[in-house]
């Protein structure tokens, strides 16, 4: 995890592609732009906007995306893929739990050869996620509306705003 957590300045590539209306463009865009902590911590806050989890699986996963984001330890990663995979990689919750699992370290099991995650699965499962959050919506011109409003959250984090507490800035 790196120790400065100022994202980059929102992008022109980013305005255009929402200005173009392709959303799920610069959703993966957004979530390759933030780096994984805060690419996390955007689907997390796009997935609880959508709606609280309705089941116990998908609310810890979400619990658990968070846990990582906040904490960012090697224990609160593989939380996050125990959850997530409770929760199901097809659940937005779920696939922002996954997220957090592959955004490092190693995917092998603990006490074996480690094994680096593929480049770039954190941030397309953080656009899934943020995408499949916005369809929980009753129409299409309300999805689109919603992924927007997601869209708009990156842009915040992508400027610096309403970013998580640094894990030493929390206390235990």
């Amino acid at each position: 995890m790196p120790a400065t957590l100022a994202p980059p300045p929102c992008d022109e590539r980013f305005t255009s592609l929402v200005d173009a209306g392709r959303l799920a463009e610069a959703a993966e865009h957004a979530a390759h732009a933030l780096g994984p902590r805060l690419a996390v911590w955007w689907g997390a806050l796009s997935v609880a906007n959508a709606a609280a989890p309705d089941d116990e699986p998908a609310a810890a996963a979400l619990d658990a995306a968070v846990a990582w984001v906040l904490h960012g330890s090697e224990a609160t990663r593989r939380a996050a893929e125990a959850a997530g995979a409770a929760a199901g990689v097809k659940s937005p919750a779920g696939a922002i739990a996954i997220a957090a699992f592959w955004s490092g370290g190693s995917i092998s099991l603990p006490g074996q050869p480690e094994v680096a995650p593929p480049p770039g699965v954190t941030p397309r499962l953080v656009a899934s996620a943020v995408s499949m959050a916005s369809l929980s919506a009753p129409t299409r011109p309300a999805a689109d509306a919603r992924l927007r409003q997601f869209l708009r959250f990156a842009a915040e984090l992508l400027a610096g705003e309403n970013l998580p507490p640094a894990p030493e800035e929390i206390k235990p």
